[in-house]
């Protein structure tokens, strides 16, 4: 976000056109820290929009454009967190699992086999079975 702004005497934001700030009035209002600026008692007048926030309708204006900023944030949340959930649950779009599948049961038995009889390292069990290192030392670990 470009924060050109243009100071209007000691207490006022001047911002001449909206496109300068390169954002929509809710944008604004949500990245500018509001409460901090109204306990300093700076005033924001922007002119295209034909806000001014030292009437008290500009404030009611630039209060609602804050809300919906938030409801707009806190649907987004919600539908982004739904969505993980679903994917989380159901898989990816495709219907295929999240993730690598598990490797069979039988060469998992084989690992198994192989690491019993202790012959062969990690390494050589896992190049043998095409298996990563990881897989032979979960199941390792599970024995």
């Amino acid at each position: 976000m470009s924060k050109r702004v243009y100071l209007k005497g000691p207490a006022e934001i001047l911002a001449p056109v909206d496109e300068e700030l390169g954002v929509q009035v809710t944008e604004f209002v949500d990245s500018w820290p509001t409460r901090q600026i109204h306990a300093l008692k700076i005033d924001l007048y922007l002119h295209s929009q034909g806000l001014d926030t030292s009437t008290p309708m500009g404030k009611a204006t630039f209060q609602i454009a804050g809300v919906f900023a938030e409801l707009e944030r806190s649907i987004l949340k919600e539908r982004i967190m739904a969505g993980i959930a679903r994917a989380r649950d159901n898989g990816t779009k495709s219907g295929k699992p999240i993730g690598r599948p598990r490797v069979p049961p039988s060469v998992e038995a084989a690992i198994a086999k192989a690491l019993q009889q202790g012959k062969h390292g990690i390494h050589k069990i896992a190049a043998k079975h095409s298996v990563g290192v990881g897989v032979v030392q979960r199941i390792k670990a599970a024995l």
